[in-house]
């Protein structure tokens, strides 16, 4: 049960940040709106809730790997 729903949580999570993280690069906008709309487009074709989980850890992730980025001076 655990192991389903970390995988529920994290599959959706990595491939919510993957497109988050490239699409950041050239538009701000648009990869807030994929990382919110993609989460429940899987939520809807696996039928669990559970995935909602993934979207703030998505966004966090990408704002903070470009945050550190930027620190970087990269």
């Amino acid at each position: 049960m655990v192991s389903m729903i970390i995988m529920l949580v994290l599959f959706p999570t990595m491939i919510t940040s993957l497109i988050g993280y490239f699409l950041y690069k050239y538009s701000k906008p648009l990869s807030i709106i994929a990382m919110i709309l993609l989460p429940i487009i899987i939520m809807y074709l696996l039928i669990s809730y559970v995935v909602i989980l993934s979207i703030p850890l998505s966004i966090i992730i990408v704002l903070t790997v470009h945050g550190y980025k930027k620190s970087q001076g990269s």
